[in-house]
């Protein structure tokens, strides 16, 4: 009985290591991706805890120069530009994500289609063999019968 061997395992194995590679490059963007919105939380964090000292300040003092005014007017802005520049940077993480998910589900289908070929192989293989041994085994009873037979008839 011959042992099995399918003959399209390197691709096999080639497929299943890009899945693998795949995988790594979506937990990466995925990485990325909460890194992004944990800095945008940061930054709008900030910049609303900014605002309520802002009006608090406002509300308690009536004398706030113009230059103070101002200067916490730009930090705002400034944060508002971050928090911006923040979720874009958020949009692009999960575009690559995305991407990358996208790209894992092609590698995914791609090995699975190797594998079920692969099993059908093995299955088909299992059926011969099964076959092949039923048949040895036919033989030998056959011929233990016609021996039998033939040592009862001396």
């Amino acid at each position: 009985m011959k042992r099995f061997r399918f003959r399209l395992q390197s691709v096999l194995d080639y497929r299943a290591h890009i899945e693998e590679m795949r995988e790594r490059e979506l937990a990466r963007a995925m990485a990325e991706l909460r890194i992004a919105e944990s800095a945008r939380d940061a930054i709008a964090t900030t910049r609303q805890t900014e605002m309520e000292k802002l009006r608090l300040e406002v509300t308690k003092r009536d004398e706030m120069t113009g230059w103070e005014l101002m200067a916490r007017r730009d930090y705002l802005d400034r944060l508002s530009w971050r928090l911006a520049e923040a979720n874009e940077s958020v949009a692009a993480g999960r575009q690559r994500a995305k991407d990358a998910r996208d790209v894992l589900m092609g590698a995914r289908r791609d090995r699975r289609i190797l594998q079920k070929l692969h099993d059908r192989a093995l299955d088909k293989h299992r059926s011969e063999t099964a076959k092949e041994e039923m048949s040895l085994i036919d033989n030998i009873t056959q011929a233990r019968v016609a021996r039998a037979r033939a040592a009862a008839e001396v």
